[in-house]
């Protein structure tokens, strides 16, 4: 009752201009970009004309996850949105996103997967940082979707540097075999998650964590695609 009288009288501010009217205005709803034209595969933007196509890297690479799906292009606002959920605690912003996320996937005609895995963090970066993002993504769209989480199976088995400032072949070195499955084995079918997908890399060095130990369909579900 009391958090109902709140938001009555002290409306939700915007994430983006500060000004009432719900965490997300109307006007700032409006500047995001929306990753409606993309590869199947990678979920990498792409001209309208070309949407289901598979891209050029994507046909001479297929990667080892079965598809991608991306709500958002990692261009403004979205990058602070997600750098202020990551790197300033800013939990809400991340549910924020996750809820406009399950909303885009509760529209899409795809098979449904048996579990959500969020992409785990190394230990290091886990103290530093609080919490795992993309489990905070997935402790969203569970629930929304009906479909269960599992966070503590598929774990990074070392330390990886930061990958934001390699060249594409660094990221798969710095990646390779860096994590593996622990437990009974996973359903067949399962929904890897987490919140920016670059060049892929680590969500592909997972995939093939999650291959070896029984998965046989992976799709990657990020927040959004740069």
């Amino acid at each position: 009752m009391l958090k109902h009288v709140l938001d009555y009288w002290l409306p939700s501010r915007c994430a983006l201009c500060g000004l009432s009217g719900g965490e997300l205005c109307v006007e700032c709803s409006a500047e995001l970009s929306l990753n409606h034209s993309c590869c199947p595969l990678c979920a990498l933007p792409l001209p309208a004309p070309l949407h289901g196509h598979a891209c050029g890297a994507c046909v001479k690479r297929p990667p080892p996850f079965s598809s991608a799906f991306a709500p958002f292009v990692y261009d403004f606002p979205i990058d602070g949105l997600i750098r202020r959920f990551k790197f300033s605690r800013e939990l809400h912003i991340g549910r924020l996103l996750a809820e406009g996320m399950a909303a885009a996937l509760a529209q899409q005609d795809f098979a449904r997967p048996d579990l959500l895995i969020p992409l785990p963090l190394g230990a290091d970066r886990f103290r530093e940082r609080g919490f795992n993002q993309a489990c905070e993504i997935a402790r969203v769209l569970g629930p929304r979707l009906g479909l269960k989480v599992l966070h503590d199976r598929l774990r990074r088995t070392r330390a990886t540097q930061p990958q934001a400032k390699l060249s594409r072949a660094e990221r798969r070195r710095n990646v390779r075999g860096a994590f593996a499955w622990y437990g009974q084995p996973p359903p067949k079918r399962v929904a890897l998650i987490d919140d920016v997908m670059t060049t892929g890399e680590t969500l592909k060095a997972a995939t093939r964590a999650l291959h070896e130990a029984g998965a046989h369909d992976v799709a990657v579900w990020v927040l959004a695609r740069a």
